[in-house]
């Protein structure tokens, strides 16, 4: 897959092919979001042929990273409210990738833990990244060798 740059001007008028009027080119907060944007939407290309979006890899990445956890934790660490939150693990343990147990020493919460089908995708999904970010600069050339593509 080769990733487009953020922005290219048509040559016919003074706008951007997505309709953006050039004064918001200017605007860090808007620059900020665009890319962010473009990335989110570079990894849900990756991730689709394996059932997931990056919500739920992120989610299962902090479950393997600290083991049995609690949906607030979760949700604390990857900044997800707590009504995404049941969403996104209602669908992960739909998917058979995550499973609710019952908490060691709260029973009003669940420990999530990945299942095994989890911990299987885990690893294809950290193997799926772009090569770098530089494709995020806008006006620049690549550096020599370098090409937007994916690893």
């Amino acid at each position: 897959m080769v990733l487009k740059p953020l922005f290219q001007k048509t040559s016919e008028s003074s706008r951007l092919p997505e309709g953006i009027p050039e004064a918001l080119l200017g605007k860090m907060g808007f620059l900020l979001n665009k890319g962010a944007q473009k990335i989110r939407d570079a990894y849900a290309e990756v991730l689709e042929p394996l059932g997931i979006d990056g919500k739920q890899w992120g989610v299962m990445v902090v479950i393997n990273e600290r083991g049995s956890v609690s949906q607030h934790e979760i949700g604390k660490c990857t900044h997800i409210d707590r009504t995404t939150m049941v969403a996104v693990i209602d669908d992960l343990e739909q998917k058979g990738l995550v499973e609710r147990q019952e908490h060691p020493t709260d029973r009003r919460s669940h420990a999530l833990v990945l299942t095994p089908k989890g911990k299987e995708i885990l690893p294809k999904a950290h193997k799926f990244r772009p090569c770098s970010f530089n494709w995020l600069r806008v006006g620049f050339p690549f550096p020599a060798g370098e090409t937007p593509a994916f690893a």
